[in-house]
């Protein structure tokens, strides 16, 4: 796929894990502040367990944005674009990582919001039903809610399991990826109902954000990357037959262990693929967050509700 280089993105991190008003800015991110007009905020900024991340992309005098994912509820996200001045109305894709509930279940919310000719990019099993997953004994229900709360508000979705190119050629979305590393396998019990039949949950809607920066190399923008980060940017690096990476940012659904084989294994992987910044965010877990902050230092940034990182 050819993959236009853009000359500037801009990603507003709308939904996070974390607030934290005293973590620095640096020379890619913009931190948000404690105070708006000189006046302290009423209400602050809202962290959760979830992910919506408001795309910014500029090529010449063309801006783009797109939404990827809609977190888990409306209340955050309607209270976090107040305090960060933004609006959703100008988005010309959203982009659904995939089904889970910490990245769909503020659709209600979000759709509301977007125009009505603005388009859903989503793998076709983001829609299936019956799909749960089991944690610490407990069934949780990750459905995503119904395509038909998309369609009524007049928006198209686009289901494929292939990448998808913006017409613009501004960006893509990887559709279904490969699994193929040796280390990056799902672990945990997860199901969903296919054809009728309740089967083990492998989450093939997981995708991923690409985009091209001029003279720079790839900008890869993960949901949870539950098909492996470093599945994720081979992939990238395949369909756009790139090589360079740029950044990495996102979720990267590393295991909750102080010392996990796989995060190694990971990283050892990313310092073959040497991006300028890695991001990790979200599902990445604190003690992964802190091995890449160990190993990488000033090359690892990281993110929080409110921060606006420039590439």
């Amino acid at each position: 796929m050819e993959l236009k280089a853009v000359d500037k993105v801009e990603i507003n991190i709308i939904i996070d894990n974390v607030a934290d008003w005293i973590v620095e800015d640096t020379e890619f991110v913009q931190r948000a502040q404690d105070s708006k007009e000189s006046k302290e905020l009423k209400v602050p900024l809202m962290a959760e367990h979830s992910l919506c991340l408001l795309i910014s992309i500029y090529r010449g005098n063309t801006k783009h944005d797109i939404l990827l994912d809609a977190a888990e509820n409306g209340i955050s996200l309607d209270n976090n674009l107040n305090i960060m001045d933004l609006k959703l109305n100008q988005v010309q894709e959203l982009i659904i990582s995939h089904a889970h509930s910490d990245h769909t279940h503020g659709l209600p919310y979000v759709i509301s919001k977007l125009n009505a000719d603005a388009k859903v990019i989503a793998h076709p099993d983001v829609f299936l039903t019956g799909r749960t997953c089991v944690d610490r004994g407990q069934t949780i229900v990750n459905d995503c809610p119904s395509r038909d709360l998309i369609l009524d508000h007049g928006n198209t979705i686009v289901d494929s399991r292939k990448p998808y190119l913006s017409d613009d050629e501004m960006f893509l979305v990887t559709g279904e990826i490969p699994r193929k590393t040796s280390f990056e396998k799902l672990e945990y019990e997860s199901y969903v109902v296919r054809d009728g039949v309740r089967e083990f949950d492998n989450i093939l809607d997981d995708q991923a954000i690409v985009i091209n920066i001029r003279d720079e190399g790839l900008l890869i923008i993960s949901g949870c990357a539950h098909s492996g980060i470093i599945n994720t940017v081979r992939y990238a690096q395949e369909l756009t037959k790139i090589s360079k990476v740029y950044s990495v940012i996102g979720g990267f659904h590393l295991p909750p262990k102080i010392k996990c084989d796989v995060t190694e294994k990971t990283i050892v992987a990313f310092k073959e693929i040497n991006p300028k910044l890695i991001v990790p965010m979200h599902c990445t877990g604190i003690y992964a967050i802190s091995r890449f902050i160990q190993e990488f230092g000033i090359q690892c940034n990281l993110s929080c509700v409110g921060s606006k990182f420039t590439f």
